[in-house]
């Protein structure tokens, strides 16, 4: 963090707006985890599931990645209320 008034560097600001994009995208995915593993199950391969994810929900092919690389321990409960509140958290320091 910046010395001056505690605010972010632009280098810290960029990447905090990707870990928040990250955790859209987490969060997503998690919420939407039907939709999602029938999407992957009619990819042919993950370029055409990064593709398609792209178009369904407008996410980059960052965000999208962050969704295939989630790992299915994401979709208990605990993980869920955890990854949530970490949104939130990132969110309200952003903001």
């Amino acid at each position: 963090m910046n010395a001056n008034h505690g605010q972010l560097s632009p280098e810290e600001r960029e990447n905090q707006q990707r870990h928040i994009a990250a955790l859209e995208a987490a969060v997503w995915a998690v919420e939407h985890h039907r939709e999602l593993a029938e999407l992957a199950y009619n990819a042919e391969n993950e370029q055409e599931l990064s593709r398609e994810l792209q178009n369904r929900t407008g996410y980059t092919a960052d965000q999208c990645d962050t969704i295939m690389w989630l790992q299915i321990q994401r979709l208990t409960k605990h993980a869920r209320e955890q990854l949530t509140a970490n949104l939130h958290e990132m969110k309200q320091q952003f903001h």
